[in-house]
């Protein structure tokens, strides 16, 4: 229990303060698993209504990514994000009062073109921030590998392909197959980003890892790992301190050995 509580001590206010904001704003999201049976049982909806309806909130997904992203690039981050957790919050209350299909259909696109706008407004700034960071450490040649091709991968490479497109120290690829990524892993001065990787086998390599955000947050990982909010600032910050220490030689906490047998020695002591 020690170990895993230890595994949040030091993270910076901001990384739990936007925590604390998606949290609140996905507890909202329960919402969904039960709709479709509130308009069909609660409001007597036909089946088509309640089709249409359920459609409309997905649209109304879609099209809050695309309008965050380009009201962060307009005013930026935070006055859309400010906005948009307000109305989104007034919203929910309004929209729990609506009973006919016209109003519904009015009020369920708005609701989460606002929820969703506010993770729209978190993945640019963190890509921005990556850009800025990479764009200041001058006396590196980057290797890319590119996000997911999923919504918010697809913002990322955006970002990525805009900020970065003129720099021609920074290389962007989409996949290194495994023995090129261990490859570059194995030359590269140290790794920066939050894939598992990071934490599982770059100590092997004798790499330092700068882990972005709260995504592995929770694993055990070895010293080697520097948990750093998405920030340009703590980013180079990390690379300094990463630049003073010379490469990592205390080996890779998961690469003792004999797994299979402390695996089972751990069931049978939890069966017997």
């Amino acid at each position: 229990m020690m170990e895993f509580l230890n595994a949040y001590k030091g993270i910076s206010r901001e990384v739990w303060l936007i925590s604390a904001v998606q949290f609140i704003n996905r507890v909202g999201s329960m919402v969904i698993f039960f709709l479709a049976v509130y308009l069909r049982e609660q409001l007597s909806f036909s089946l088509e209504q309640v089709g249409v309806l359920m459609s409309i909130f997905g649209l109304g997904s879609l099209a809050g990514v695309y309008i965050g992203g380009k009201l962060v690039d307009r005013v930026g981050f935070y006055p859309v994000m400010l906005v948009s957790l307000l109305l989104g919050g007034t919203l929910f209350f309004i929209v729990a009062e609506l009973r006919s299909f016209t109003a519904l259909c009015v009020g369920l696109p708005a609701l989460t073109i606002l929820a969703e706008t506010i993770l729209a407004d978190s993945n640019v700034k963190h890509g921005q921030e990556l850009v800025k960071a990479l764009l200041a450490l001058t006396n590196y040649n980057v290797l890319i590998t590119m996000p997911n091709a999923d919504t918010y991968g697809d913002t990322l490479r955006s970002i990525f392909m805009e900020g970065l497109k003129s720099c021609h120290r920074i290389q962007m690829v989409e996949n290194l197959g495994t023995l090129g990524y261990l490859s570059a892993m194995k030359l590269s001065a140290f790794l920066l980003g939050n894939t598992s990787s990071g934490i599982i086998e770059a100590a092997s390599f004798g790499k330092y890892v700068i882990n972005l955000g709260s995504r592995q947050r929770g694993r055990a990982c070895g010293d080697n790992v520097m948990h750093v909010a998405v920030d340009s600032q703590e980013i180079l910050s990390a690379v300094l301190l990463i630049e003073s220490k010379g490469d990592w030689q205390n080996g890779n906490m998961y690469d003792k050995g004999g797994a299979a047998n402390c695996i089972i020695d751990v069931l049978r002591s939890r069966l017997s």
